[in-house]
């Protein structure tokens, strides 16, 4: 099959199971916002950066080290060891965590429950410890068994949200007196944590058995290996959720007020940034599909070709999709979140603009990966993180979460140029970025445009749309993509 359209198949299968729970994000975001205070949702939104830091803390980089190590070595020494040296490692951060527990929880304001940290270290465990069995099913090409298991997860934590919070839903609450159990407020958002955890849980008890009938043993030289490949990628990672995330704790930090309105101005932006989450949402997918597609391309003899082409259909992609979400975000905002989060909604282009400029970094992150100097992809993100931290301590203060927006642009804007000449260096391949450069320049163009004119009505929508198809057949007259396709 033609490369291109292999992957694009893979990346729709892994993205559909992604995107599907992700979109958990989208389909409860009415109902959270409804019915949790912003102060609630922020401390929420708080710890879900925390697990997100502590995912990449358990996980060191192994699962990228496993499909590095697999292919190039085939020994099955490589699975077992890496199962095993997370098992091991996760049985002692959990344990750390657990000790702290107390600490932790008067951070996020909720010292009285301590149970939501605890169901956390459940969650990160049970998901470390599923990784590689899922990274194995990615590398045997078992896109529909993997989407499979994902998608039973994402039911799981749509059923449990519903049984859970159904007391909370207006047209439904009727319902709750058949549940087997009362709701209590003072739970709250640990419901959400509690269907996660079930979820969790039932993926690994899936899993179980290719995590009992281990081909294989624990082989230190491997582990070396893997740690040396994998351990750089551990501060990318870190370096990567601080560029992500880390604006929601140093808003919590540096903004002024009570507990109560500072956690109420971080839900406001969470919730807010969840609608630009979309690209997100293609980046994952893609991710999925591409880490082990890029390893496996390699040997080919056109994949520098194929590389160049893939980014440059990944931003036309992205970037229709951005301009579609600015263009509408008015009926999309009032379908997704309560009016009261409203008031962040200007940052949501800064944000579609920069993930889809982290989508393109994550392109050119190819050329570290394969020639195995992940070193220099630990400096790109240390630089990144330098940067996110540094604007958000100038920004914040005077432009709130409206200047965090600014610095994750900034951020993945500058992480995406450095990637990019240090890979003409290492890795030479002929990125069309003047054509895809181009292409920014025109849909920012139009969206600045469409934004100047006063239309008024149904021709205020119908300018959206000509807008956008405008984008699309330039797009399809400069590209001709059937061709450019067929001749991958």
């Amino acid at each position: 099959m033609n490369p291109l359209k292999k992957l694009a198949s893979q990346t729709a299968i892994y993205g559909f199971s992604h995107i599907a729970g992700r979109m958990l994000n989208f389909l409860f975001l009415p109902l959270y916002t409804g019915v949790f205070s912003k102060s609630d949702y922020g401390v929420l939104s708080l710890l879900l950066v925390a697990v997100a830091f502590m995912n990449i803390v358990f996980t060191y980089g192994m699962e990228t080290a496993y499909f590095r190590f697999v292919t190039k070595e085939r020994g099955k020494n490589v699975y077992a060891t890496a199962v095993y040296s997370l098992f091991a490692s996760s049985l002692i951060f959990s344990c750390i965590l657990w000790f702290f527990d107390l600490q932790i929880a008067q951070y996020f304001d909720i010292k009285n429950k301590l149970n939501f940290i605890h169901w956390f270290i459940g969650i990160i465990v049970l998901d470390t410890m599923a990784i590689i069995p899922l990274a194995r099913l990615r590398l045997e090409g078992k896109a529909l068994k993997y989407s499979g298991i994902k998608l039973m997860n994402v039911a799981i934590i749509i059923f449990f949200n519903l049984i859970f919070l159904l007391p909370l839903i207006p047209k439904l609450s009727h319902l709750s007196k058949y549940l087997p159990y009362e709701y209590n407020p003072e739970i709250g958002i640990g419901y959400i944590i509690l269907a996660n955890l079930i979820a969790s849980g039932s993926v690994l008890l899936l899993l179980t058995p290719s995590l009992i009938k281990i081909n294989g043993r624990f082989d230190k030289a491997v582990f070396n290996s893997m740690i040396k490949f994998g351990a750089p990628l551990l501060l990318v990672g870190m370096a990567g959720m601080i560029n992500e995330m880390l604006d929601r704790i140093l808003l919590k930090e540096l903004l002024t007020g009570s507990s109560k309105i500072v956690n109420g101005q971080i839900g406001i932006y969470s919730a807010c940034y969840k609608l630009a989450m979309i690209i997100a949402l293609a980046n994952t997918a893609f991710r999925q599909a591409a880490e082990p597609f890029f390893f496996k391309q390699e040997k080919e003899n056109n994949s520098k070709n194929t590389y160049a082409k893939i980014l440059k259909y990944y931003s036309i992609s992205c970037l229709v999709i951005a301009l579609l979400i600015a263009l509408f975000l008015e009926p999309i905002a009032n379908l997704m979140i309560h009016p009261s989060y409203h008031d962040g909604l200007r940052i949501v282009p800064i944000l579609l603009l920069a993930n889809i400029l982290l989508g393109m970094y994550y392109n050119l992150s190819v050329w570290y990966k394969l020639t195995q100097k992940t070193v220099y992809g630990m400096y790109i993100a240390i630089i990144g993180a330098g940067i996110t931290l540094g604007m958000n301590f100038l920004l914040i203060p005077t432009l709130g979460f409206y200047g965090s927006a600014i610095a994750t642009l900034v951020c993945y804007f500058s992480m995406l140029v450095i990637s990019y000449f240090l890979g003409k260096k290492h890795y030479p391949i002929a990125y069309p970025m003047g054509r895809i450069t181009l292409y920014f320049i025109f849909g920012i163009s139009l969206y600045f445009i469409e934004s100047s004119l006063d239309f008024e009505g149904v021709l205020h929508w119908i300018n959206k749309a000509l807008i956008l198809c405008t984008f699309l057949i330039a797009i399809l007259i400069i590209e001709r993509p059937k061709n450019s396709l067929n001749s991958a």
